[in-house]
């Protein structure tokens, strides 16, 4: 099965362990509404890999996410960022592989903290 590509972010399979990288180490990883778009895309080619048992997500750089990118979302399109985020959140929820997050560096609280990682049942070990 083809790699997918994508803008904001990289994906890969090894076996079954898969990889998603949030891929935009200059400003920090920010979540912009085509990361959300891309995240979702991904999560759904990475449910077609049966086998597959665990999607590690990090951050390429110095920091895992600096959050939401807020000069990409705009007030006109405010109900349609929401939907995206719910969708992309639903994707990776879907997923027959378990999804942790390898956090390091700076990051935002609200987005993938280990507090929010331990709220959605799934947690990461702290050296992966």
């Amino acid at each position: 099965m083809d790699v997918p590509s994508f803008d904001t972010i990289a994906v890969g399979v090894d076996g079954n362990r898969g990889t998603l990288r949030l891929d935009l180490p200059h400003k920090l990883n920010p979540l912009s509404t085509r990361t959300l778009t891309e995240i979702e895309r991904a999560a759904r080619w990475f449910d077609e890999h049966h086998d597959l048992k665990v999607v590690v997500v990090s951050g390429a750089g110095r920091a895992f996410s600096a959050g939401a990118d807020l000069a990409a979302f705009t007030s006109s399109a405010a109900h349609e960022d929401r939907e995206q985020g719910w969708r992309m959140a639903r994707a990776l929820d879907e997923m027959r592989a378990v999804t942790v997050a390898r956090i390091h560096g700076s990051h935002s609280p609200g987005v993938a903290s280990p507090g929010s990682c331990a709220r959605s049942g799934r947690r990461s070990p702290r050296n992966w």
